[in-house]
């Protein structure tokens, strides 16, 4: 009976032109009514996986009977039901969803430090760190947690810096025109001395001394010879370039620098 009552007003809402609430007290208000219905929804998914229920039709888990009903992601399933089981766990974080004045991305944020030795510590500052997700942009509240986190535990700022070091990676290929595409990723305090070398490509990864270096072998490019290249590549200030033409911006670094290391 709730269920089609809410049912009934979704679809008067629905009827109406969306301009009539394009204002900004109704963006506002459409949002805040958005994140109580993600929170009771999550809520209540956790219920039925707790229930059970969906063991009767076969399924493995209540994951699994979820996607598969709602054609959702897995991913996207399995963090709506951990979020709605910790919600519970967390009176001062379910109470602010529940109203509407944090969203799935605060929960989510407060909900993963729930674990281990700072779960008790979060139990006791949970209402200090709610009241920053009501006061702050995300960008801002994110990082007051991440501060908090490392000062109730330490381990958690060495985890961090052993998960950025494990995400760093190079990646260089050549594309079937003949120009080499790549990505770098490399955490921000590691070591850049080492050199990348592909297929006689090198990108020397060490701090640019102010002054252009040059190949160590006159007249040589430290790119692979290939008519893909532009004529005029040895005097790049940058391994990338972009339909022929190199990149505009200042000329920082010599030919063998990559400019994100720089």
């Amino acid at each position: 009976m709730e269920l089609q009552a809410v049912a009934e007003a979704v679809d008067a809402l629905v009827a109406c032109d969306p301009r009539r609430f394009s204002d900004a007290e109704s963006i506002l208000e459409l949002q805040r009514q958005l994140n109580r219905l993600e929170a009771f929804t999550a809520e209540a998914s956790a219920c039925f996986e707790t229930s059970g229920d969906w063991a009767a039709d076969g399924a493995k888990s209540a994951a699994a009977w979820l996607a598969t009903r709602t054609r959702l992601p897995k991913r996207t399933v399995r963090r709506h039901l951990r979020l709605g089981a910790t919600a519970r766990r967390l009176p001062a974080t379910e109470a602010a969803w529940l109203s509407g004045e944090i969203g799935e991305a605060h929960v989510a944020a407060i909900s993963s430090f729930h674990h281990g030795p700072l779960a008790e510590v979060l139990e006791r500052d949970e209402g200090l760190l709610v009241d920053n997700a009501r006061r702050m942009r995300f960008s801002a509240f994110d990082k007051t947690l991440r501060y908090w986190a490392q000062c109730a535990d330490p381990r958690v700022a060495e985890a961090d810096f052993e998960s950025l070091k494990e995400r760093r990676e190079v990646y260089l290929s050549s594309s079937f025109e003949g120009r080499f595409l790549g990505k770098i990723t490399l955490d921000p305090s590691g070591d850049r001395s080492s050199t990348v070398s592909s297929d006689g490509w090198r990108t020397s990864c060490s701090k640019p001394s102010g002054r252009k270096r040059r190949s160590a072998s006159a007249g040589t490019p430290p790119w692979p010879t290939s008519s893909a290249a532009p004529p005029n590549a040895g005097r790049m200030p940058s391994w990338k370039w972009r339909h022929g033409r190199p990149r505009a911006g200042p000329e920082r670094a010599g030919p063998n620098h990559c400019s994100p290391c720089s």
